[in-house]
């Protein structure tokens, strides 16, 4: 039997094929084999409403084709309804040593076959200066996973940084070729990798920030928008919005301070170490940093309840989670009515997409927007026409986002002093967007 994929709905002896490609193809198909995508895979009740079987969905293989989308065969069997694994593990790893033959082109293809096949979905950066991964895998591929990283990308003894709260957290896998896999524009040779400060286990750095009798510097290199929800007591947070940034700011606040102690943190790891490398590159003496990050400190104080956290608040991350907690402290306000609050999202109009905290009782009442006109009356009308008010499901007007990273990332400047990313964008031209919504979904 062969499976003609199309724009338009079709079934085949009782299996849904939807919206999967935008040119027409022919694939062979295997026995009881039906191609999915992952509309309908996230949509059971409407597959069993096509059969006449209670049947499950198991993965089987990936098959890349030189088209924009991948394809994926799912095999009906007769059993319970399985769509997805049940577990995942969320991990970060990095290394400053990608020792492989391949091109970068290549590794990133080769990535891309091989992680897919394990189902991992996440963010990974790949360069010449080595790797930084953030992943959820599912949990029954985590050896395989490690057993790829340590015989096809040579990553043996770098550590799988293990999240404290796990969920799927990415829609799909990306692989990106990049300049630097943490981007900090010096001059190449400016500064020696191999010179690393010194890595102290949670435990060690829990121990050494509560004995410490002298006064140490203690450095958040992360962005402000990271530490606002999250940070260790006494520590020095720049009020910086990119690394390249905090480089800057890590070099004021250590200026002719070579013979001191500099203790320094970040989320995972990676940024520590690269800013360590740039301060032991330049003379100074004692770089400390908290191997495996927040994240690692974190597992720490779950697994010792019995200690006092050194860690007050929330741990942001890059996915759609946002963040996890370390301790129950809320260090953060609510941008829309100052109440207390640590938890980030973003505005549901994806042409604002601004980042900001934001109280339950202020995202309800503002449909998850940051509460400007445009943004609040598209999203209201959007919900009326198309009744997705309850899932608070991303409105996406087929506009360009208005203002640039830094501003998004700027809540109280967007929101208070510039009126909100959507100011100036008039109200008057929501009915225009329907239409071509509605358009949209006819074809």
């Amino acid at each position: 039997m062969n499976i003609y994929v199309s724009r338009s709905l079709q079934t085949f002896r009782g299996a849904i094929i939807y919206n999967f490609s935008y040119s027409s193809l022919i694939i062979p198909s295997l026995n009881k084999t039906i191609l999915l995508n992952k509309f309908t895979v996230a949509k059971p009740r409407l597959i069993s409403s096509l059969c006449n079987i209670s049947c499950s969905l198991t993965f089987d293989l990936i098959r890349r084709f030189d088209y924009k989308y991948r394809y994926r065969f799912y095999t009906i069997n007769k059993t319970k309804i399985a769509i997805e694994p049940n577990e995942w593990l969320t991990l970060s790893f990095y290394s400053f040593n990608l020792n492989v033959q391949l091109s970068l082109e290549k590794l990133r293809e080769n990535m891309l076959n091989k992680l897919e096949e394990m189902g991992l979905v996440g963010r990974i950066y790949i360069a010449t200066e080595g790797i930084n991964a953030q992943v959820s895998c599912p949990k029954e591929k985590i050896v395989d996973l490690r057993k790829y990283c340590d015989d096809e990308l040579n990553l043996k003894g770098t550590e799988f940084n293990f999240s404290t709260y796990h969920v799927k957290a990415f829609r799909k896998l990306h692989v990106k070729i990049k300049k630097q896999i943490v981007a900090d524009r010096l001059e190449s040779g400016s500064y020696d990798l191999s010179k690393q400060p010194v890595y102290l286990t949670p435990e060690e750095w829990h121990e050494a920030l509560s004995n410490s009798k002298e006064l140490s510097i203690l450095i958040d290199m992360r962005n402000q928008y990271e530490s606002e929800v999250g940070y260790f007591v006494n520590s020095i947070r720049p009020d910086v919005d990119t690394f390249r940034d905090s480089i800057k700011a890590m070099n004021e606040i250590c200026e002719g301070k070579q013979n001191e102690k500099i203790y320094m943190y970040c989320t995972g790891g990676i940024r520590c170490s690269k800013a360590g490398a740039i301060l032991l590159s330049n003379g100074f003496k004692s770089v400390y940093m908290l191997k495996g990050g927040i994240t690692a400190y974190g597992r720490f104080v779950l697994e010792n309840p019995s200690i006092t956290s050194l860690y007050k608040g929330r741990n942001f991350t890059f996915d759609k989670r946002l963040g996890e907690p370390i301790t129950n402290d809320v260090v953060s306000q609510c941008h829309t009515c100052g109440k207390p609050c640590g938890t980030h999202t973003n505005c549901r109009n994806k042409t604002c997409n601004l980042l900001f905290i934001q109280c339950e009782e202020c995202k309800t009442r503002l449909k998850r927007t940051c509460g400007t006109d445009f943004c609040f009356q598209l999203v209201h009308t959007w919900d009326e026409k198309y009744g997705r008010s309850s899932t608070f499901d991303d409105v996406k007007p087929g506009l360009e986002c208005v203002y640039d990273h830094i501003h998004r990332t700027r809540p109280r400047l967007v929101i208070k002093r510039l009126g909100g990313t959507t100011a100036n964008i008039s109200t008057d031209i929501i009915p225009d967007i329907i239409k071509q919504k509605d358009k949209q979904t006819k074809e």
